[in-house]
């Protein structure tokens, strides 16, 4: 009967260990998954701030590059309205050496005109004595 109770009492200690055992595997496996699960998600956090880092960088790059298009943009505007008025300037000249030329062509004819007449006048003149 001794023996009886004594083995039963190891058996009942047994089983207690082997209920504590699984709590702690269970518990360490608990550990394990938890470890896991923040090594992802501190992979995951790496990540997502690279690709921010990268996005925010790749965003500089186009806002740089549309600043020194505009700024391409306003030189090569003033470029032209430079042209312009250099153009403009130049064709007033032109009209008015046109003009000048076109009053001088005038005058021309004009003396042309009165020389014939006169030669002309002259002829009759000779004709007539």
């Amino acid at each position: 009967n001794k023996a009886r109770l004594e083995s039963r009492q190891w058996y009942d200690l047994l089983t207690e260990l082997k209920g504590n055992l699984k709590v702690i595997e269970d518990s360490y496996a608990d550990e394990v998954k938890a470890y896991a699960d923040a090594q992802e998600t501190q992979q995951h956090n790496i990540a997502e701030e690279f690709e921010q880092r990268w996005i925010a960088k790749q965003g500089k790059q186009l806002a740089d590059d549309k600043q020194h298009q505009v700024v391409l943009a306003r030189k090569t505007g003033e470029l032209l309205a430079d042209k312009c008025v250099r153009e403009t300037a130049d064709l007033d000249e032109r009209v008015a050496q046109l003009r000048a030329e076109k009053k001088l062509l005038i005058k021309i004819e004009k003396l042309i005109t009165e020389a014939k007449l006169s030669e002309a006048k002259g002829e009759a003149t000779a004709l007539m004595s």
